[in-house]
């Protein structure tokens, strides 16, 4: 019969007698056999691990092993008198692995049947079967490793679990004691290697499961990268115990129908830590296909108040809460969308949105200057592509409690204006404007709403009086930062005008008043990081959160 060997293979758990060894280590003595050594101290050098389960005298055996100059060289040892079946499934779970990607090696087919009984879809062979092609298999060519990374991360989680069993520690109580800590490096490039082979084998804790296999599928992952709306981190923990290094990584789609994370995947080596749900709530939790099987779902913690955020690679504060920044409201156009991610968790954004299939802006004086009676006895406002009574109380309510204000609000000088029959002011942008003119044109013949051609002039005193609101209802000693526009030549003259306006009067603004801050783009972002005369990459949004983050 044809032999059958794992896709990949993980960790290889090795019988001792008669199978590393010749002899039986407790009646006769033992005999060396060179080559498996060597074969253990190979594996590891390409990063799959080696275990034992044997029946034996634990302290016989590791001076043995001590004497051989391999110990070191295995992890999560089951060494006693109990049945292997059970044994085998101890170390594979205290691993966090998968049977599909283990490997157990025994001369007694008793043993291998018991094992391969209670291990469903573990590999099992007899010694003469595997030892003499092992290191030939593709399944076990690994991955470089010479300075045995995954062998210590492994002597961590050993570490971990040994010490979680002693103090006989629910995993809760565990995890509370274990001081985890996340952050978050933005700059994925230096990590793409490990990146694809995350994203191509990791499967437990792989939600997305949108793998990289050909050139094709990873060229297109490599521009989307750089594509506007998209953002996206490699995840590093650490706790007590020590640095796991890069265990995940994310990619979120950002746009004013929401936030999508096409990719979401965790190593198994941190698997029950809870980084997962830390990491998916610091995003805001955005929407998520999860493409089963998973081991675990993205809720499985009441609270992960367990976790904190650390200083990334580079020195910036992560996508975790920033304790500088306090409550951070954003109020603007969909710049600020992008930014969010890297300020914080519990960020409130009032942002592009939809109603009723049309898009919203939410750079509408009527949003921040409206009588809030009037809000209240309107019949008309829920009616329009414009924001609602829930968006305008809730964000009134924000600009008085927020630590640090982000604003970006330059379409107060574009779009069309409408006043409607109870006397609100709202902006509507061309798009949505052009659309209700067709499909809902009785607002108009029955004079529900009409439209108010404002002047710039007009338009500047509706952004001027939106700062003025905002500067005398926020929070004694929050700081307010404004974002310019950018300015080049492909913008016609109509909006080199109305962008000069917009730019001058936040430069005004942020000069005359100690609370207000100037973002100026063309200071902060490089021309390389725009993708057209609007948008940037996310490494320009990455700058701009930066900017606020220092000014803090």
């Amino acid at each position: 019969m044809e032999q059958k060997y794992p896709d990949s293979i993980k960790l290889v758990i090795w019988d001792l007698d008669e199978t590393f060894w010749k002899g039986t280590l407790s009646e006769e003595g033992i005999e060396v056999i060179p080559k498996n050594i060597e074969i253990v101290k190979e594996l590891t050098n390409r990063g799959i691990v080696n275990s034992i389960c044997s029946k034996n005298n634990i302290l016989d055996v590791n001076q043995a092993l001590n004497e051989l100059g391999v110990c070191d060289y295995f992890v999560f040892k089951k060494v006693d008198w109990k049945p292997k079946g059970v044994a085998v499934q101890n170390i594979i779970n205290e691993m966090s692995l998968r049977s599909v990607n283990v490997v157990f090696i025994d001369d007694n087919y008793t043993n291998l049947n018991e094992v391969q009984e209670m291990n469903p879809g573990i590999f099992v062979y007899h010694p003469d079967d595997i030892l003499n092609s092992l290191l030939d298999l593709k399944c076990a060519k690994g991955k470089d490793d010479y300075q045995h990374s995954r062998l210590n991360q492994y002597k961590v989680l050993e570490d971990k679990v040994n010490l979680k069993l002693a103090g006989n520690l629910d995993n809760l109580s565990f995890l509370k004691t274990s001081d985890i800590s996340v952050f978050i490096d933005y700059n994925v490039e230096s990590h793409m290697e490990r990146i694809v082979e995350l994203i191509n084998r990791s499967n437990q804790l792989n939600f997305t499961k949108k793998r990289l296999e050909d050139e094709d599928s990873l060229k297109l992952f490599k521009d989307k990268l750089g594509s506007f709306g998209v953002s996206s981190g490699c995840v590093f923990v650490k706790d007590r115990f020590g640095d796991y290094g890069l265990v995940g990584f994310f990619l979120m789609e950002s746009s004013h129908l929401g936030r999508k994370l096409q990719h979401f995947v965790f190593s198994c080596r941190i698997m029950n830590m809870g980084v997962e749900q830390y990491v998916f709530s610091a995003l805001g939790e955005p929407t998520i296909n999860i493409v089963e099987p998973v081991s675990y779902g993205l809720d499985v913690f009441d609270d992960i108040n367990f976790i904190k955020s650390s200083a990334s690679l580079t020195g910036q504060e992560t996508l975790n809460e920033n304790k500088k920044l306090g409550k951070v409201l954003l109020l603007g156009d969909c710049q600020l969308l992008q930014t969010s991610t890297y300020l914080g968790g519990g960020v409130r954004e009032y942002v592009n949105t939809v109603k009723n299939d049309f898009m919203v802006k939410t750079d509408c004086p009527g949003l921040i200057l409206s009588n809030p009676s009037l809000v209240t006895s309107s019949e008309v406002i829920e009616k329009l592509p414009v924001w609602d009574k829930k968006m305008f109380f809730e964000l009134h309510e924000d600009i008085i409690t927020a630590d640090t204000i982000v604003l970006s609000i330059p379409g107060v000088l574009s779009g069309h204006y409408v006043e409607t029959n109870d006397g609100l002011i709202c902006r509507i942008i061309i798009p949505s404007f052009e659309a209700i003119s067709k499909s809902e044109s009785y607002l108009f013949d029955e004079k529900i709403i009409v439209e108010k051609k404002f002047n710039l002039d007009e338009r500047t005193a509706f952004l001027e009086d939106c700062f003025d609101f905002i500067l005398r209802n926020k929070k004694e000693n929050s700081k307010v930062f404004v974002l310019n526009q950018n300015l080049d030549d492909t913008f016609d003259k109509h909006q080199q005008v109305w962008r000069t306006r917009y730019n001058d009067v936040c430069k005004r603004v942020t000069r005359e008043y100690s609370d207000f801050y100037l973002l100026d783009l063309s200071l902060i972002v490089s021309k390389t990081d725009f993708v057209d005369s609007d948008h940037m990459t996310r490494v320009g949004y990455l700058n701009i959160a930066n900017e606020i983050i220092s000014k803090i």
